[in-house]
């Protein structure tokens, strides 16, 4: 019925103001005054499953439809956005300073090459400790939920993997479950391997949040501290939760990349990465782009009083630049580079990409159907098709996943193309097709 209401008041030009989610977006507005984009960056903004759009690309557009006006709001501008400010396509307004006596926090590197591998570096340590006499908060952010991401044997070294996925199962420690992130499936840790049949033999690798949880009591047993991901927060009552952080009763908060933004802790007083290198193992051509807006956001939860926070990164390679702009806090520097790297490599936003993901139970012929798909678009002059290839993971939900990438400067004649390209002729009703105009995921 409120939406109803809502719709209703939209198409007859009541005077309404609407805070909404994607979706909103497509509410038939009569007469739309103006659009704000929070958080213009957020890559959630783009629907991936079913009809895919970019929110934010779509409302650009629709303010351009209106005649209304339209305000991108970030503190870490995506490279697009950027670029578009300086093709004077964009005005830019800048906030040179924080919020009432917040200051910039100050960015520390720990190396830990001198540390044997282990997830806290005795500096780390030494530091939480004093924080904690001082009766400051600290946030420890690790961006991977679970226990351990890796369960194999120790006497064969079969992994633990999900059966639906070509992807390893994550131990879920609390629950005593092994999961898949991806479809879901779920079983209970068998501490016995199915593969050599040997007793005992399984062994955990690598850790997330359940293992940082564990460490922390282990070397502060008398501090109160909360965990927050998305496993937990709809376990607990996160407004109390929140509360509880805003009074000071919580000391250490860790957490996922979900406590990142948004937060207001006023007793927050430091900030510890700990997984920054894995970060950038991935197959995203916007991998620099995320860390910077990552580090940079719940970098941002600090020093929001008087005092000037901090924040300790722990690292393997203290020489990245990405680093050092993040130590100087020099933002232009980073966009400088990060376009400068775009350029040389004929990416966005230099270049139009379009992605082309084909699913099937039957790999053999969804190979043929890849290489067919390819030849044709390589007909066609200011296309560069690069591909077929197997999708970084190429199993997911029983579906083999091929990729085939196009890069143009010529953005309509692509997509002119493909709206003339019949592929179910070509597919047969075997192959699952989807078109995705500016890719953000490369999985």
């Amino acid at each position: 019925m409120e939406k109803k209401k809502i719709w209703q008041a939209s198409i007859n030009g009541d005077s309404l103001i609407v805070v909404g989610t994607r979706s909103s977006i497509f509410l038939p507005f009569s007469n739309l005054g103006i659009i704000i984009i929070d958080e213009e960056n957020d890559v959630s903004y783009k629907q991936e499953e079913q009809a895919i759009y970019n929110a934010r690309d779509m409302a650009i557009v629709k303010s351009k439809i209106n005649k209304s006006n339209i305000i991108l709001v970030s503190a870490t501008p995506s490279i697009e956005t950027y670029y578009n400010y300086n093709q004077k396509k964009y005005h830019l307004v800048s906030l040179e300073k924080r919020f009432g006596k917040a200051k910039n926090p100050k960015i520390n590197l720990i190396d830990m090459k001198y540390h044997n591998g282990k997830l806290f570096s005795s500096n780390a340590l030494k530091i939480i400790e004093k924080k904690l006499r001082e009766k400051k908060q600290v946030l420890i952010l690790i961006n991977r939920r679970g226990y351990a991401p890796i369960t194999l044997c120790s006497k064969c070294g079969e992994k633990d993997s999900c059966k639906y996925c070509d992807i390893n199962l994550v131990h879920h420690k609390s629950t005593n479950m092994m999961v898949c992130h991806h479809c879901g499936y779920t079983k209970v840790l068998n501490s016995d391997c199915n593969s050599c049949k040997r007793k005992n033999s399984i062994i955990s690798l690598g850790y997330g949040i359940e293992k940082v949880v564990e460490e922390i009591k282990h070397f502060f047993k008398n501090c109160n501290l909360v965990s927050l991901s998305s496993d937990t927060i709809r376990q607990n009552d996160f407004l109390k939760t929140l509360k509880e952080i805003e009074d000071g009763k919580i000391e250490i908060i860790i957490g996922t990349q979900i406590i990142s933004k948004g937060f207001n802790f006023l007793k927050l007083d430091s900030v510890f990465i700990l997984d920054f290198d894995m970060w950038f193992y991935n197959a995203d051509i916007r991998t620099n782009e995320k860390i910077f807006q990552l580090t940079q956001q719940v970098s941002g939860r600090t020093s929001r009083a008087d005092d000037t926070g901090e924040v300790y990164i722990q690292t393997y390679d203290t020489d990245s630049y990405l680093l050092k702009i993040l130590k100087s806090n020099n933002k232009e520097d980073f966009y400088k580079k990060e376009l400068a790297l775009r350029e040389q490599g004929k990416l966005p936003p230099y270049k139009k990409l379009v992605a082309i993901i084909l699913l099937s139970k039957e790999v053999e012929f969804l190979k043929k159907v890849s290489i067919k798909i390819k030849s044709y678009f390589e007909g066609f002059n200011h296309l560069e098709v690069l591909g077929p290839i197997p999708a970084p993971i190429e199993y997911i939900k029983s579906e083999y996943r091929y990729r085939i990438l196009i890069k143009t400067n010529q953005s309509f004649l692509v997509q002119n193309i493909l709206k003339g390209y019949d592929f179910k002729k070509i597919l047969r009703n075997k192959v699952k097709v989807k078109i995705d105009i500016d890719p953000l995921s490369f999985f």
